[in-house]
């Protein structure tokens, strides 16, 4: 029996976003090469003003890689901070790729946090794991390095919204369904005992 990794459904909960561009993009994750920041930039330098991305995370080096200054650097947050810029950010991006030390999750917590308050998910999935979300019906899936994929999936997502940011509410209902730490310790400790 697969029961997926858990999340605090009850501190990281759906809540209405806003409705108005610039759409509010957040890229949340600690520095690694794995995570990609190299292609989120690319990305971003590519994009008009419709969007503005919140860096969370130890990025400073990286920052003079972004062209685009329509951007927010936070640095690392406390739960409470990150909750609190979740709630108005309408996109997580995770650009994470495989390689030889770390191999994430899909989806990684944070993005799993994120979700959970209604921000729609655009993500690579190294694993091609579909036991919790569905690409194309839960979020949407991009190609690992390749920023042009990111910059298209972005704005297609600015010219279908507010239809896709739905898309997002009822994820994260799923997400509260499936990952809801309360409800899947629960399910573990039944098998243990």
């Amino acid at each position: 029996m697969y029961i997926p990794g858990i999340i605090n459904t009850h501190f990281y909960k759906l809540e209405k976003k806003p409705v108005k561009l610039p759409l509010q993009i957040v890229f949340c994750a600690d520095r690694a090469v794995r995570k990609d920041f190299p292609t989120l930039a690319q990305a971003f330098n590519m994009l008009d003003e419709n969007f503005h991305l919140h860096i969370v995370g130890n990025w400073g080096e990286e920052l003079n890689t972004l062209k685009n200054d329509n951007y927010t650097f936070h640095g690392t947050l406390n739960p409470l901070q990150l909750r609190q810029l979740y709630k108005k950010c309408n996109i997580f991006v995770s650009c994470s790729t495989q390689d030889t030390f770390a191999w994430d999750g899909f989806p990684t917590t944070a993005a799993a946090e994120a979700i959970a308050t209604g921000c729609i998910l655009v993500s690579t999935n190294s694993r091609n794991d579909e036991r919790i979300l569905e690409a194309g019906e839960d979020y949407f899936k991009i190609d690992e390095a390749n920023p042009d994929m990111l910059v298209q999936t972005l704005n297609m997502i600015r010219n279908e919204f507010p239809l896709i940011q739905e898309k997002g509410y009822k994820t994260a209902i799923k997400t509260k369904n499936l990952l809801d730490a309360q409800g899947n310790v629960r399910k573990k400790l039944n098998i243990i005992f």
